[in-house]
Parts: C-alpha cells; structure tokens; sequence
C-alpha cells in the first residue's frame, strides 16, 4: 500500500509540471517548486495517510461524514477542515483526490461523490460565504466556483470543492468524504 502511495505520488509530482532528467529537477512554469517533498505521503497510525504542501498537511477522508461531524473529526486531529488559499492549493487536493480515490473506490452509500466538504459555509447570513476561521471567502485567497454556483444559498449552506477543483455550495447533511488540514509545526 505505501508503495502505491507514493507511486501515485510521483505521478500527481509529474503532473503538476515537474520533470525528471536524470538526477535533475527541471522546475514547473507554473509554480517555483523545488522539490517534492510536499507530494511524499506522510504515514501516519490511522487509516488516512497525510499530505504535506507548504506549511499544512492533508488528510481526505472517505469514512462520508455530515459537515459538522467531519468538521469535528477535523479539530480533534489538531486541525480544522481544508480552507483553500490559492489555486494550487485547490489543483494539489483534487489530484490526490482523483488520483488516489476515484469514484469507483468509494463506496456506494456516499450520495454524491463529486462533491468534497471542505471549510467554508453560509450559516450567519444567507449567501455570504466564510471559512471556518471567520474570513469571507474573497479573502481567503480563493473563490473559483463552479459555474452555476453557489446554487442554493440558505439551503445549501456548507463548502465543498468539487473533482473539477471549483468550488460548490452542498447540503449539511448529506454525507459526504472531506478533506482535514493540519498546521505543519514550525
């Protein structure tokens, strides 16, 4: 399993624009990275391995959970549910996502396995999205929605990214697989 862990790893490092020439690193043009350390899994005692990008490690759980539950699991891990921050942030967890739980590795009792739960919602005012930290979602760094979306303020009150790497408004409680993330230590 950790072998095909980090296989897929290198693979998702490849596809972010990275190349491999010998023993030199050619650096992607889309992002000054230099190095992939942030691809390696971090093995961890639970079932769900960790992913480190920058100063945040990640951890996608497919164990579906309602928002508010999966947000709880998220404190009690040291961290909070995934707020997006830039746009690579957003590509790097849909590839893991894509890459190493596809729909057909789900299980069937999810009820939509497009859709991620992630930190943001409109709880305190009806189509003003905030994270979980309180920032409105323009300033946190990331406001890609899917078009269309948000569809269903006030009803559909809780943030989730979808495969594609956007953003959509869902339901609180359906249960859905989400992603925790988890201060680095300095």
């Amino acid at each position: 399993m950790v072998t095909i862990q980090v296989f897929v790893a290198l693979i998702l490092w490849v596809l972010h624009g990275h190349a491999v020439n010998g023993l030199a690193i050619i650096e992607s043009n889309l992002e000054n990275i230099s190095n992939a350390n942030h691809l390696e899994p971090i093995l961890s005692n639970d079932k769900y391995p960790s992913f480190k990008l920058d100063n945040s490690y990640y951890k996608i759980h497919t164990d579906p959970q309602v928002w508010n539950d999966a947000r709880k699991i998220c404190n009690n891990e040291g961290g909070y549910l995934a707020i997006l921050n830039t746009d690579l942030e957003a590509r790097y967890l849909t590839s893991l996502i894509n890459g190493l739980y596809p729909y057909s590795s789900l299980d069937d009792s999810i009820p939509n396995k497009y859709f991620i739960f992630i930190g943001f919602h409109d709880y305190f005012q009806n189509g003003e999205y905030v994270t979980i930290d309180g920032l409105n979602i323009e300033k946190s760094g990331f406001n890609n929605w899917s078009p269309g979306e948000p569809s269903s303020p006030g009803v559909e009150n809780c943030g989730s990214i979808e495969r594609n790497g956007l953003l959509n408004d869902y339901f609180c409680d359906a249960k859905s697989i989400f992603i925790c993330e988890i201060p680095a230590k300095q």
